[in-house]
């Protein structure tokens, strides 16, 4: 039939086609069929040669069901071109009927569909989105057929980043938004699919559908009657918030929210909507809700609190759970609005929906349950307290002696627990019922046992901390008891279940329980189990496969397992009935315990591996599962134990297992295999000869097999090969017989980065090898594709390294250098010896990696030697050679041997290995090292030894997320809590160690905090360790501290250690002499009262206030600031807390701190914090906290704290004083006088006309309250600085500042906000006075009501009339008064503004500047142009090309002719034009005009004190962005009055004239050159030499430049003088101006641009002590400047002169050494190339104090 297609007869064709069209159709196999007949070839030529469209269209359809089958056959479509047809047509559609192009789009749609397996490759989809992107562009039908398929397809392979940015570099997204609003219903649709695609891969490409209007089409679609449409368009919405908070924002913008909140609350919609609009609300509140308060304003004011409550009652799960969720951020969060939130849950119906979660059956025992019952108790108590109990009835029954009532009370207990799970359970636990369960266990009561047993058990399923209380009531010995002597089968078999739920729980459980004897009752039935019921057997297994579930903690080092081992195999040898349940239970147990070669030693020797051995043969899946695992874990340990499998046929039980239909025996199998090859070579021989290879490359070449088996598989072939292979021919023939060479290349393109490494390995060995079978391993490598393969993996994209953060040290500490040296640890080594220990190309010497691996003791004890030199001298240059050459598992390994020696230098290398990046570290941890470090942890008995595993385990903790939970999963925490514990046992510097790794376990470089299960453990060992340190400067105590202090994070943990007593040593600490502890103190102190309110009142009792006082008063800035950032948080929920704060006498205090302007802490922000919250947060309605707040002084604080640079701190400041003004009180009118009194008006207009907050929210509160309480300073200061005075008055204006009634302006405006009638009506009149009279009232009005003023004549429609005014040259006052209302206008928000532009306000001012010969309306003509100017740079441009550029300019130019305050505005009003934000600078041709005028002006003005002058020096320095402007500048004289004006007595234009001379210097040596002429260097030293911050910093930076471009000028700087003063201000660690850094760079610059081809300069650097400050200079923080300071370092000690040795020596004589190693390990610095310079310092030109300092 394939053949007839050729056929001549078009019918015969069209029919034939049809027939495979529809066979096609059809099951995989007949697909599969057609096409192995050769159908796919004949179709495509037929589609390019038929010219019949009947033809075409059942081809394509063929085409489509054959892409549609399966992966196999696309995959075949696709490399045999399939594709091209249907591309081919759709990339030119206008040649092609519509029924073709349906036709193709519809078979384009079935290639791309998910059904038919993987996804084309992105070659392929890459061109498949170019066509399809431009058919979507190109059909305008929107109903079309082969739009919607296109639309589909597009769909189905928008499935990354790579592919959608495709989509957009073809203008896709537009067109998408326009078809998401189509009225075609499934364009409609699938436009929408492809849009949520865009959004959920492309954060870009949301922004770009974003700004093309799809949250428009959004508002349209949520309320759509179509549900398909709604369900889209919420599904959209909730991928849109996810990534950015900017997306999240312009949805809130765009009004979304009400119409999310009516389809979540809508219970009849049932299409899906409602989930996704649950998760798109719940996702703006816990993603960026926390971050930002006006979210949640957002979200509560459209009800979604009410929303959210309604949703709980949908059966989705997930819906559930993101409702709950977003409730629990709006009452939680600490904001103004959390109070509302709880009323409004209240209010409504959401105690209802909460306590029907917590009932709901489906939801029972899980975290939404747990979720619900917390909400309910922490925040809404009263709703919750009535079913929190157990009734007393049942209380007294269960407490009384009569035995009815007993057993009745605990039958009750038994059923609720049954029926309510964990709520149940919870009540139990909260009546305090514990305690009399657990003593009647003591009865003899059968059938009272009973029903309690069953109740403990149902406790110990529940929580860790049921189970803890539990235990601490003494459970665990009655249980024992129980399960020993009781003659009843059942109460034992619960008593073991019990035991078993226990031990299964977590590792401070498991342990307690077998310190009391736990492990006793499950060892003693499986140690005669013939003794025993077949249930109580099984549930004694059952409780030893719980004790040793790694879930519950780690069983390595556990005490018990020694134990274990004997009784487990004994009853796995005893037990020949292969599918107990028992059987399987006990070699799980087993499996998990042999992790060492002790436990597996003990294993063999009670003879349980044949039994082993056959059991991986029977057929009961899950105990051959077991065995085999087993049997994996004796083989990784023990060499002679594997011996012993080996002779009992474990082999052929191999070939079994691998010849399986079950693919987790098939894996198992193979990675034991892998493990056998890898080990020794007479266990890879006996595999060769055993007949597995074959099976092995059997299962390489199955693709349909599980990647994992695969891998072990090609592990075991590579492994035999290159480590035995060139040492018996015999493994290599036989590999090379079984077409192993073709299998490894058949898996080279799938292979992860190690394993491709370990397959290429393995390949190299038969093609490098001589040996006879060489030249046919080649020809195989070129005959079966291998060439190809290998080329592939050589240009295979390699993912870039994440940026890491930097990790803390981790290999040493700084401090210790007075501690004593290791014995031979640090022996001197000679650097060239050193360097012979690696090869050129970055390996490890051969004779290194054949002594570790040599047979002979003294050699590998040799070579250990040499590696640990190594990693000690060259650190972490060392790590990736080792990787490298291979050694990676012979160290693993080598750590647990047991040659102490040998062991001691692995475990070193281990310490250094384990520094590296993320890559490295991943690669010891995959190598096993975490478990062999944990069990040697517990073992080892050198305290060196021991101090580099805990230094190992902690640089694994602190290296990434991934491996820190690794590691806590496997169990790392055990060894440093283990001491932690029980100090007392161990030395101080393990102790310390310890400390150091669980600090490190839990710092934030290393991810996320660790889980509750983790820091459950933790808290109670810290807590008990910083109860025991005495010693207040331990810094084993400041790490533990620091530690508790970032797991301390909800109130759960703050009481756990509450529990142990920790809060009162907390408080005691606070007062400590040593910083770091009492630092460290405090930050816990301040987590425990943002998290409890409960444990806050603990602090408070204890003591907490009086030390905050003294710690307030102390002359440490750190103390104060810590202090002080401790109150800011006391008091935020609770007003015993603000009361306890008030009455403490603390308010005084921080009163002063806030008024301490030169405080340079940071305390005086967390000062303002805690005034003006106690004001804000309980002040309104507790009066006497005001009264209080007020006779400190708290009002003239607050307002000082308006100069603070913070915001924050600002607007807080700003909130404070704005209670204590508005709350009426009896306060209230003294307060509003004590702000006019002191400096508070002062301070309040400045914040109004700062440049940074002006047209802001603040800016508008502070005007709101100079209206509303201080209306005589209200006015409008839209001037930005005073007028310079004029001789005659001219400008005086005398309109404002007039007496006149106030109150009567309150009748201008209406209560709408409008203008009353009577003055608009007056304004348009031809009436002359009465026009003035009303624009006077407007005047007046806007003099003491700016913003209102302003908005009312706006939306009264009077701008224009106001603006035509402006001509009315008869009537001055008219035209002043206008003028005034006009400027207040363009000072307001860019839209007041752009308004007033409209209406034509711009040529008037124009005009008004240009010739109006009034200085006073000229004046302010000047200034409404620079307000518009200022605004934006559209608004700037557009005054600049109507003219405005040209009044001032005309005025510079001729400033003798004008009034200085004209002059003033006009220099105004051009530093206004040239403000400008990035990307947004003047045009150059703007700028050729303005500069020339500005020089002129410069030089012309001797008034250094006139502002104009400032102005001006400000306006150039805005225009000189490159050599350009500075050769306009060298035209004129001005360069030389610049460089006089930096030693002016005026610090403004001082200021301004150093930023000129920066920016010269930055951008012209001809510049530069005038400057020096000009005695600049004498003008900066001057500055240098200032006691003004600002002064020193700029002219720090300037000579840093300098010294850059031009010898001539480093050698002026040189001759002047200024190197002992820069190298005093490196000097100087007080110097906090910034200027340190700017001396460091001009110093290092002189040294590495100029000095090491002139040597005098460095003889000058030298003799001025530059070395010795470049060392100081290390400390700073600025990345740049430490950088440049090493590299001066390097410079004087590296360059050959005659001053090396000098410079060598003054190193080392100051303390240079020290901030070299300091350098090293900053956490900001550590493992950067900053980090590696130092290292490489050290290394190079001081070896002797390289080597890292130990503790």
């Amino acid at each position: 039939m394939i053949d007839m297609m050729s056929s001549d007869d078009e019918e015969v064709q069209v029919q034939v086609i049809r027939i495979l069209a529809a066979i096609t159709s059809g099951s995989s196999e007949q697909t599969s069929a057609v096409v192995e007949g050769g159908a796919i070839s004949k179709l495509l030529d037929l589609a390019s040669s038929t010219q019949s469209d009947d033809i075409r269209d059942y081809i394509f359809r063929a085409l489509g069901n054959i892409g549609a089958n399966s992966q196999q056959l696309r995959t075949k479509l696709i490399q045999e071109g399939g594709l091209k047809p249907l591309l081919d047509v759709l990339a030119d559609p206008s040649t092609s009927a519509s029924r073709i192009l349906n036709s193709a789009a519809k078979a384009m749609s079935c290639c791309t569909h998910p059904s038919g397996g993987k996804l084309p490759g992105y070659e392929v989809t890459e061109q498949i989105i170019t066509i399809l992107s431009k058919y979507v562009l190109y059909q305008n039908d929107e109903s079309a057929r082969s739009l919607h398929d296109s639309l589909l397809s597009l769909y189905h392979i928008l499935v990354d980043q790579a592919s959608v940015d495709k989509a957009r570099e073809s203008q896709l997204i537009p067109r998408l938004v326009h078809l998401c609003t189509s009225p075609d219903k499934e364009t409609r649709h699938n436009a929408h699919l492809c849009v949520g695609q865009i959004i959920l891969f492309s954060e870009g490409g949301a922004g770009e559908l974003i700004n093309g209007g799809i949250l428009e089409v959004f508002k349209t679609s949520i309320v759509s009657l179509d549900g398909q449409d709604r369900e889209g368009t919420c599904h959209a919405a909730a991928n849109l918030i996810v990534g950015s908070v900017s997306h999240a924002r312009a949805l809130i913008d765009t009004g979304l929210v009400p119409l999310l909140v009516k389809v979540l609350s809508d219970q009849g919609d049932v299409s899906g909507a409602r989930v996704h609009a649950a998760c798109t609300l719940s996702g703006l509140a816990t993603n960026w809700g926390r971050d930002d308060s006006k979210i949640l304003d957002t979200l509560l004011e459209d009800n979604s609190i009410e929303a959210f409550c309604s949703a709980l009652n949908l059966e989705d799960y997930a819906s559930v759970e993101v409702s709950l969720k977003g409730i629990r951020v709006l009452v939680k969060t600490k904001w103004i609005g959390r109070q509302r939130a709880v009323e409004r849950v209240k209010a409504g119906d959401g105690i209802k929906y909460l306590r029907e979660v917590r009932s709901r059956k489906d939801i029972r025992g899980t975290e939404l349950q747990t979720m619900a019952q917390n909400m309910l108790k922490k925040y809404f108590l009263e709703s919750s307290s009535t079913e929190d109990l157990i009734a007393p009835e049942t209380v007294e029954g269960l407490r009384s002696d009569d035995r009815n009532a007993r057993l009745e009370a605990a039958t009750k207990l038994r059923e609720l627990a049954d029926d309510w799970e964990a709520v149940g359970i919870r009540q139990i636990y909260d009546s305090g019922l514990f305690q009399t369960i657990v003593d009647i266990l003591a009865s003899d009561d059968v059938d009272l046992l009973d029903q309690v047993l069953q109740l403990v058990i149902a406790i110990t399923i529940g929580t860790t901390e049921q189970a803890f209380a539990l235990v601490f009531a003494g459970v665990v010995p009655k249980l024992v008891g129980l399960a020993s002597s009781t003659n009843s089968d059942d109460l034992r078999d619960s008593a073991l279940v019990a035991l078993a739920n226990i031990g299964g729980d977590y590792q401070l459980l498991r342990e307690q329980l077998i310190r009391e004897g736990g492990l006793k009752p499950p060892l003693d039935v499986l140690a005669s189990p013939s003794n025993y019921p077949e249930s109580t057997v099984y549930w004694a297994a059952h409780a030893i496969r719980n004790y040793t579930d790694p879930v519950g903690g780690p069983v390595s080092g556990n005490a018990g397992t020694k134990q274990m081992i004997p009784v487990l195999s004994k009853y796995v040898l005893y037990q020949q009935d292969d599918t107990a349940e028992a059987l399987e239970a006990c070699l799980e147990s087993l499996c998990r315990i042999l992790l060492d070669k002790a436990s597996a030693n003990g294993a063999r020797e009670t003879g349980v591996l044949p039994r082993l051995v056959h059991l991986c043969t029977i057929q009961v899946d899950a105990t051959r599962h077991n065995a085999l695992l087993c049997i994996n874990q004796i083989i990784i340990y023990s060499t002679d134990a594997t011996d012993d499998l080996i002779d009992a046929g474990v082999l052929d039980a191999l070939k079994i297992c691998i010849g399986s239909e079950n693919a987790q025996h098939r894996q198992c199998a193979c990675s034991a295999t892998s493990n056998l090859a890898g080990e020794a070579p007479n266990h890879a021989l006996v595999l060769i000869r055993s007949g597995l290879v074959p099976l092995l490359v059997g299962v390489l070449s199955d693709k349909e097999e599980g990647s994992k088996t695969r891998t072990d598989a090609a592990w075991t072939l590579s492994n035999l090969a290159r480590k035995w292979g060139q040492l018996h021919f015999e493994i290599l023939e036989t590999l090379l017989e079984a077409n192993c060479i073709e299998a490894l290349c058949s898996v080279l393109e799938s292979a992860s980065g190690e394993s491709a490494e370990v397959l290429l390995e393995g390949i190299f060995v038969f093609v490098k090898t001589p040996w006879a079978g060489q030249p046919r391993a080649v020809w195989r490598v070129k005959a079966e594709g291998g060439i190809n393969q290998i080329r592939a993996i050589r240009f295979r994209e390699v993912s870039p390294t994440s940026n890491m953060s930097p990790r803390p040290e981790n290999i040493s500490k700084d401090d210790s250098e007075t501690k004593p040296a290791r014995d031979g640890d640090e022996e001197e080594v000679d650097a060239s010896v050193i360097d012979g220990y690696m090869t050129d190309d970055n390996r490890i010497s051969p004779d290194i990696v054949r002594g570790l691996s040599s047979n002979d003791r003294n050699a590998r004890l040799e070579a250990a030697t040499k590696l640990r030199q190594l990693a000690d001298h060259r650190e972490t240059d060392a790590i990736q050679p080792i990787i490298d050459s291979g050694l990676l598992k012979s160290i693993t390994e080598m750590i647990c041997s047991e040659d102490a020696e040998l062991q001691a230098r692995t475990i070193r290398i281990m310490a250094v290995l384990t520094s590296g990046s993320t890559e490295q570290t991943t690669g010891v941890v995959e190598e096993g090292a975490i478990p062999k470090l944990i069990g040697l942890a517990s073992s080892i008995k050198s305290d060196d030894a021991l101090d580099d595993i805990l230094m190992s385990l902690g640089n694994i903790g602190a290296d990434s997320q991934h491996l820190r939970t690794k590691l806590i999963q496997e169990g790392g925490l055990k060894p440093p809590l283990d001491i932690l514990a029980d100090p007392s046992k161990y030395a101080g510097e393990i102790v310390y160690r310890a400390a150091k790794a669980i600090d490190c376990y839990t710092h934030p470089n290393g991810g996320e905090p660790p889980k509750r299960e983790a820091t459950e453990q933790m808290i109670p060992v810290l807590s008990k360790y910083v109860l025991y340190q005495k010693d207040e400067g331990a810094e084993s105590l400041q790490h533990s501290l620091m530690s508790l202090n970032r797991i301390l994070l909800d109130e759960a943990a703050i009481d756990q250690a509450h529990e142990l007593g920790l809060i009162p040593r907390l408080v005691q600490l606070c007062a400590s002499q040593e910083p770091d502890t009492r630092q460290n103190a405090l930050l816990c102190v301040n987590k425990i009262f943002v998290s409890s309110e409960d444990r806050g009142q603990d602090l408070i009792d204890a003591g907490i206030l009086d030390i905050l006082k003294t710690c307030m008063a102390s002359e440490n800035g750190q103390a104060r600031s810590d202090a002080c950032f401790v109150t800011s948080n006391m008091g935020l929920d609770s007003i015993d807390h603000a009361n306890a704060l008030i009455e403490s006498g603390l308010v005084p205090l921080l009163v002063k701190v806030l008024l301490d302007e030169g405080d340079a802490s940071g305390a005086r922000d967390g000062a303002v914090f805690t005034l003006a919250t106690q004001a804000i947060n309980w002040g309104q309605d507790h009066h006497h906290i005001l009264d209080t707040l007020l006779e400190a002084n708290c009002l003239e604080a607050l307002c000082s704290a308006l100069t603070l640079n913070k915001y924050d701190s600002i607007d807080v400041a700003l909130d404070g004083i704005t209670v204590f003004v508005n709350t009426k009180w009896g306060g209230q009118q003294r307060a509003v006088q004590r702000v006019k009194a002191g400096d508070g008006i002062k301070h309040l207009c400045s914040v109004r006309r700062r440049n940074d907050i002006y047209r802001t929210e603040m800016h508008k509160k502070v005007q709101k309250m100079l209206e509303k309480h201080f209306p005589e300073f209200s006015g409008a200061d839209a001037l930005s600085a005073q007028s310079e005075p004029t001789e005659d008055n001219s400008d005086e204006d005398q309109y404002e500042d007039e007496e006149f009634e106030e109150s009567i302006l309150d009748s201008y405006v209406t209560d709408d906000g409008l203008i009353v009638a009577e003055i608009v009506n007056a304004i348009t009149s031809s009436d002359a006075d009465a026009r003035l009279e009303a624009v006077t009232k407007i005047h007046r009005l806007a003099q003491k009501r700016e913003i209102l003023a302003i908005q009312a004549t706006i939306d009264s429609g009077l701008v224009h009339t106001i603006v035509a005014m402006l001509s009315a040259e008869d009537d001055r006052e008219l035209r002043v008064r206008v003028a005034s209302i006009l400027l207040l206008i363009t000072a307001g928000c860019p839209e007041q503004t752009a308004l007033a532009i409209e209406q034509g306000v711009l040529p008037q001012f124009i005009n008004i500047a240009s010739s109006s010969s009034d200085a006073l309306l000229q004046n302010k003509a000047l200034l409404a142009l620079g307000n518009i100017g200022a605004d934006s740079p559209q608004l700037r441009n557009r005054v600049i090309e109507e003219g405005g550029l040209r009044p001032p300019l005309d005025i510079l130019a001729d400033p003798s002719t004008y009034p200085k305050s004209t002059v003033y505005w006009a220099a105004n009003a051009i530093s206004s034009y040239t403000y400008s934000s990035k990307g947004n600078e003047l045009a150059y041709e703007v700028a050729e005009q303005i500069l020339p005028v500005l020089c002129k002006y410069i030089l012309y003005q001797e008034d250094e004190a006139a502002g104009s002058l400032e102005f001006s020096l400000l306006s150039l320095r805005r225009l000189l962005v490159g050599q350009v402007q500075v050769e306009q500048l060298l035209k004129t004289d001005v360069i030389p009055r610049i460089a006089r004006l930096c030693n002016s007595k005026e610090d403004k234009v001082k200021h301004e004239a150093l930023h000129c001379i920066c920016d010269i210097i930055r951008h012209s040596v001809d510049g530069t050159d005038a400057l020096v002429n000009s005695g600049v260097l004498e003008f900066l030293k001057t500055c240098i030499e200032s006691e003004d911050d600002h002064d020193r910093k700029l002219a720090c930076w300037a000579v840093s430049d300098l010294v850059v471009g031009d010898l001539k000028h480093t050698k002026a700087l040189i001759t002047s003088g200024l190197v002992p003063t820069l190298v005093k201000i490196i000097a100087n660690s007080k110097d906090a101006s910034g200027a340190r850094n700017g001396a460091a760079w001009a110093l290092s610059s002189v040294a590495c641009n100029w000095g090491q081809d002139h040597l005098e300069l460095l003889d000058t650097l030298l003799e001025a002590n530059s070395l010795e400050a470049f060392c100081s200079a290390l400390v700073l923080k600025d990345y740049g400047s430490v950088e440049v300071s090493l590299k001066g370092i390097l410079v004087l000690v590296k360059t050959q002169w005659d001053g090396r040795k000098n410079a060598v020596e003054r190193v080392k004589a100051g303390d240079g050494i020290g901030q070299l190693r300091a350098v090293r390990y900053r956490s900001d610095i550590y493992r950067t190339e900053l980090h590696t310079m130092a290292q490489n310092i050290l290394t190079n030109y001081f070896p002797e104090f390289s080597i890292p300092a130990r503790v």
